[in-house]
């Protein structure tokens, strides 16, 4: 099962991931799988894969600044 890529606007062009099960089931909850700090969404590619094949739709997102998300001048502070 391949990942779909697409782009989000948010904002800022943000890149997306996307596993959707060929045999959607009743009651499966989608997941959203988000990367730490210097990762990508292609860290999730294997639980994503996993996920579809078991009924849920999977999507991995690249934060700003990672992956193949924008990368912005600002917005990047920390608390």
């Amino acid at each position: 099962m391949e990942a779909i890529d697409r782009f989000v606007d948010v904002g800022f062009a943000m890149h997306v991931r996307e596993w959707q099960p060929l045999q959607p089931a009743a009651g499966k909850r989608p997941f959203l799988l988000v990367h730490g700090l210097a990762s990508n969404a292609r860290t999730w590619d294997a639980v994503g894969r996993r996920l579809a094949l078991a009924g849920h739709w999977a999507i991995a997102i690249d934060q700003r600044g990672h992956g193949l998300s924008d990368k912005l001048d600002e917005g990047y502070d920390f608390t």
